[in-house]
């Protein structure tokens, strides 16, 4: 009886299908999308816990957009003419001291940037949100000193770089 019912249900399980996809099935017909300007709020209101830092809105932006076009499964193109957008706001970026030179000094010698974004996925077939995704972040760190020194600008294209190719895989890959 016990052979009966394994066969049973192994038949039944492969009449009805076991298939894995890391697709979403919402975005299967999906061929474009529009990537508009990334908002700047890392400074607002005259908040000072969140420091402005300029053009960071292109860094990020830029960053995605060339993330997509290595992807190359979505063509970017107009919102005329785009099946899905995504829109995105930088709304963190904080850089911190991580190690110092010795215990009693205030001499940094490494940095640790962090970069925050929001993301909401649009089809734009039927207006409709596919995902939202709020506190998305990427971290850096960099030496000020020393053979592996680096700038805060670098350290800071470089979290976007790796931001963006996160965000991409969400895209494409979400399920």
């Amino acid at each position: 009886m016990l052979k009966y019912l394994v066969i049973l249900t192994m038949c039944i399980a492969s009449l009805l299908g076991c298939a894995y996809s890391t697709k979403n099935i919402s975005l299967d017909d999906a061929k474009s999308i529009y990537v508009p300007l990334f908002a700047n709020e890392t400074y607002r209101n005259g908040k000072t816990d969140r420091p402005f830092k300029k053009n960071i809105d292109n860094v990020v932006s830029d960053a995605v957009l060339k993330a997509f076009l290595r992807d190359s499964s979505l063509k970017l193109v107009s919102k005329q003419e785009a099946d899905l957008m995504l829109e995105g706001a930088v709304t963190s970026f904080i850089r911190e001291p991580l190690r110092y030179s010795d215990l009693n000094s205030d001499n940094v010698e490494e940095y640790r940037v962090s970069l925050g974004v929001t993301l909401k996925l649009t089809d734009l077939r039927d207006n409709s949100v596919i995902w939202e995704k709020e506190n998305i972040t990427q971290v850096e760190d960099y030496y000020v000193d020393g053979s592996t020194m680096s700038s805060e600008d670098s350290a800071l294209s470089q979290a976007a770089y790796d931001l963006a190719k996160d965000v991409v895989i969400q895209v494409v890959e979400s399920w």
